[in-house]
């Protein structure tokens, strides 16, 4: 027996299949995002895949996907191939940030509709998670903990720290652009922080200090920032109106409230 892939959008209401697209055998869908990228007036939906064969036990090789849903329409846009699978996709100034095998890219569709890498960094193990905020763009990788890159406009991602320790990370999150939210394998979460004796304009590299740790007994496997109020200004209780929330693998929501949000 063997198991097909597939894209879908569904029914909101009665989460009927209203449109599905089959992948090729052996090829899997492992991240997806809906996004504008620079150009383009109606969203599209990226979805990164991995080829996985039998005979290797890590996918070599796989895919960045474009779709536009129109009219009750899929229309594939344009595909890029990748040297192993795509981990994670996020965008960012209107570009991709994908975490493919052990590198990170920067691809951006042409007015062709062909997709171009901007940019291209392979200094980790395995790129597994990305996030963004402004100009900061963080990796998490399965071993190597985290890694800073300032984003510029021409789609260039520049080196500005890391995390010296081993770290084995489930979920990462910028706070801003100087402290950083992740957790590990053991259930613990972290802040990572630029040094505070480094000033805000340097461009050299630094190491991230770890300013919090927190060992919350649950493995955390997803940050997101924002609230469970529906109108969080309307709740006076609330001192602190900047948090992150977070879900763990055993099903279990939490919120994060953090200091250094000013």
């Amino acid at each position: 027996q063997i198991e097909i892939s597939s894209f879908q959008i569904i029914n909101q209401d009665s989460f009927e299949p209203i449109f599905v697209h089959n992948f090729p055998f052996f090829e899997i869908a492992c991240s997806l995002l809906s996004c504008k990228l620079i150009g383009r007036t109606v969203p599209l939906f990226a979805v990164g895949t991995g080829i996985v064969t039998e005979i290797q036990q890590e996918p070599s090789c796989g895919r960045v996907v474009l779709f536009q849903y129109c009219d009750r329409d899929l229309t594939s846009v344009s595909d890029y191939p990748t040297k192993g699978a795509v981990y994670c996709i996020i965008e960012h100034n209107g570009r991709l940030v994908c975490c493919v095998s052990h590198s990170v890219l920067v691809l951006t569709l042409r007015s062709d509709n062909n997709i171009l890498c901007l940019h291209e960094i392979s200094n980790n193990v395995t790129s597994l998670y990305a996030k963004s905020l402004n100009h900061t763009v963080i990796v998490g990788d399965l071993i190597r903990s985290l890694t800073v890159y300032n984003a510029n406009d021409h789609g260039d991602l520049d080196l500005l720290g890391k995390s010296g320790e081993t770290n084995w990370l489930t979920a990462i999150e910028i706070i801003d652009k100087n402290n950083f939210l992740y957790s590990n394998m053991d259930g613990c979460l972290f802040i990572g922080s630029k040094p505070s004796n480094i000033d805000e304009d340097s461009r050299g590299l630094y190491n991230l200090c770890v300013t919090l740790c927190f060992n919350l007994d649950q493995q955390v496997n997803v940050f997101k920032r924002g609230s469970l109020l529906c109108n969080i200004s309307q709740d006076k209780n609330i001192r602190n109106k900047h948090s992150i929330l977070f879900g763990c693998v055993s099903g279990m929501i939490g919120i994060y409230f953090c200091s250094f949000f000013k």
